[in-house]
């Protein structure tokens, strides 16, 4: 989802320029709820640039031109601002392992139709 933060603008009762949309990056760093899952990504203008940091692997995309990113230009291709934009991010957080249900517990999940 495009956008751009009005925080800065609520702060200075918007007086602020929050910037052209092309020099922003947009940033997402998600990790699951069991542990397998670490992602990193930037966005800025129609270039997004993500990272497995379990996998170590990492995905570039133009969203211009391949808007469904179904064709990854890494590593053929490099964006130096964007991996300096997600080395900034850090870390991925670490997913926590959820246990598992114990018996009862998945026997009402399958009763509400979640399993």
């Amino acid at each position: 989802l495009d956008g751009r933060s009005l925080l800065a603008s609520l702060r200075s009762g918007g007086t602020a320029d929050a910037g052209a949309a092309g020099a922003r990056a947009l940033a997402l760093h998600t990790a699951s709820h069991d542990g397998t899952l670490a992602l990193r990504g930037v966005r800025s203008g129609a270039r997004k640039l993500v990272r497995d940091d379990h996998r170590a692997t990492v995905e570039l995309y133009d969203l211009a031109a391949d808007p469904g990113e179904h064709r990854n230009l890494a590593p053929a291709e490099r964006d130096a601002a964007l991996e300096r934009a997600l080395a900034a991010l850090g870390a991925a957080a670490p997913g926590v392992a959820v246990p598992a249900p114990d018996p009862a517990t998945v026997e009402s999940l399958k009763a509400l139709g979640y399993l």
